[in-house]
């Protein structure tokens, strides 16, 4: 697991839990970019309403012979998840038998869809979510799965996700 930057105290980090030898770790250059956008209440203090909501991106490389891709901390703890959207930045190459990409979490594999388009240019969006269930993330923060179905990943592709979350000033301590 790599841990990654954040702001305004929320950390992220990266985890992918693949087959792969133990004497070759991930470096933080497959990590395309992490981005963060808070939408911050006034300098003048927490929003009158005690609303804060935003959203967090990031892009993932395949990775040759992976079958899962996890984000932990796109959401951090007690922040409630509204949505997921996703476009495939370069196309998936599917000589490992990808089939399609699973998108969601630990409790629903495909909560936020299933990106059957593999190409570059494909999406994902509100439309696709299999589930009006909206987690609220847990200790860590929330953990983002993109799952493989039909085979393994090689070494094309890369996907950009973003996660909208919000949280309330009474939520949080």
């Amino acid at each position: 697991m790599a841990n990654l930057p954040g702001r305004n105290g929320v950390a992220s980090s990266i985890h992918y839990p693949l087959p792969q030898p133990a004497a070759t770790p991930l470096s933080q250059s497959h990590i395309q970019q992490v981005v963060w956008y808070f939408m911050l209440p006034s300098a003048a203090g927490a929003a009158a309403d005690g609303f804060t909501g935003g959203f967090s991106t990031a892009t993932l490389p395949a990775i040759p012979g992976g079958s899962l891709l996890e984000l932990i901390g796109l959401a951090a703890e007690g922040y409630r998840v509204r949505g997921l959207s996703t476009t495939i930045v370069d196309s998936f190459g599917t000589s490992g038998g990808l089939a399609a990409l699973l998108l969601g979490d630990p409790v629903l594999t495909d909560r936020w869809g299933r990106q059957d388009d593999l190409t570059e240019g494909a999406i994902t969006n509100q439309l696709d979510a299999h589930s009006s269930s909206e987690p609220i993330a847990g200790p860590g923060g929330y953990a983002l799965q993109i799952a493989v179905e039909g085979g393994l990943m090689d070494l094309a592709g890369r996907i950009h996700v973003t996660l909208f979350w919000e949280r309330l000033q009474a939520d949080m301590p």
